[in-house]
């Protein structure tokens, strides 16, 4: 579940802490959830009737969103495409994805599946592409699958929390 919290602005800077949250499932685009944080802020500046105007805000907190789309004033614009992404890729990969700057768009291209290691993951890898199949049992020993997966690392794949993408994207 992905939220975030604001302050009222200027309740904040008088020391006082009024806030709310909002879950982000229900604003699919940055306008729909700036409309109803614009309209929170109104019903306050009303309920509290003391002559204060509130239309400014502050980040309080957030769970389940990258850092990476989170500033100390409020989210970036674009986290309406970070849904869309969620919805089709899962929230992991794509929180995965956005730290290692990979963009929703090149997911699919990127993404390559998960692994508990880096020697898991080179292992499913060379199975899936036949990496050994010609290579006769009693030599498939000699073959070093820690350096192939450092290798793979370094040069073709990067991994976030587990979830493996390919850099050529």
């Amino acid at each position: 579940m992905a939220n975030i919290t604001f302050y009222s602005l200027s309740d904040y800077n008088n020391g006082v802490l009024i806030s709310k949250t909002f879950d982000l499932e229900d604003f699919p685009t940055y306008d729909e959830l700036a409309t109803a944080r614009t309209e929170w802020l109104e019903e306050l500046t009303e309920e509290l009737d003391d002559g204060d105007l509130r239309e400014e805000f502050i980040v309080a907190d957030y769970e389940g969103i990258p850092a990476s789309l989170m500033g100390q004033w409020d989210i970036d614009s674009d986290y309406g495409d970070w849904l869309e992404a969620c919805e089709e890729h899962g929230t992991e990969v794509v929180n995965a994805a956005t730290e290692l700057d990979i963009p929703f768009d090149k997911i699919d291209e990127a993404y390559a599946g998960t692994a508990s290691s880096d020697v898991e993951f080179a292992e499913e890898l060379a199975d899936s592409i036949g990496l050994l199949d010609e290579v006769p049992d009693n030599l498939k020993r000699y073959f070093d699958m820690e350096s192939f997966a450092r290798d793979l690392m370094i040069n073709d794949y990067n991994e976030h929390n587990g979830h493996y993408f390919h850099n050529n994207w």
